[in-house]
């Protein structure tokens, strides 16, 4: 029926209830319309005492639009003014969409046409646009056409194309990316 359920941890309003009380079982997430397609992303950080994590959820509506809730430190889910968001949230400039990642305080939307978009954090070059600027509005991913499936990792990216080629940008410290080294990429660039 289009309905979104969650359950767990709320502290930053993850479930989407309009509440930060964690559950158990299953409550209703506050989203608007028919629900299509859903993403849930986690961001960590480990400093000298015990880690912390903080959640963020996206939903592709069935009329193509994106509605965000949970942790909005890094402006993932647009510029609302708030650190988190307890019940869903209409990310504007994001329309025709057909599916989503939620990665490292990033979040990716592909648009029915195959292009992508990209809004949050932007320290690894994550967003894809060439720069390391972080954006609260959704920005083109450079050079990116015809992508069917989209996977976002801890500060990087790896799209999937209707030809069946991957391209992958971002944190690349460990050769995740695939591309022959262990340099950041800013741009989407083809895995070998």
């Amino acid at each position: 029926d289009g309905k979104v359920y969650a359950w767990g941890g709320n502290s930053y309003g993850q479930l989407g209830d309009g509440s930060t009380a964690d559950s158990l079982g299953p409550v209703l997430s506050a989203v608007s319309g028919k629900i299509a397609k859903i993403a849930a992303g986690k961001t960590g950080s480990q400093g000298g005492g015990p880690s912390e994590y903080y959640d963020h959820v996206l939903a592709v509506g069935a009329d193509g639009t994106v509605q965000g809730w949970g942790w909005n430190g890094c402006s993932q889910l647009g510029g609302t003014g708030t650190q988190f968001c307890k019940s869903p949230v209409k990310i504007q400039g994001l329309s025709a969409i057909s599916g989503v990642a939620a990665g490292f305080c990033t979040t990716y939307a592909i648009g029915v046409s195959g292009t992508v978009k990209s809004l949050g954090l932007n320290n690894y070059g994550q967003l894809g646009d060439g720069s390391t600027e972080n954006s609260a509005v959704p920005i083109d991913v450079s050079g990116l056409e015809g992508v069917a499936e989209i996977r976002a990792g801890y500060g990087f990216a790896i799209a999937r194309r209707s030809d069946g080629t991957l391209h992958s940008w971002g944190l690349n410290k460990g050769g995740q990316l695939g591309i022959g080294s262990t340099d950041d990429s800013h741009v989407p660039t083809q895995v070998k």
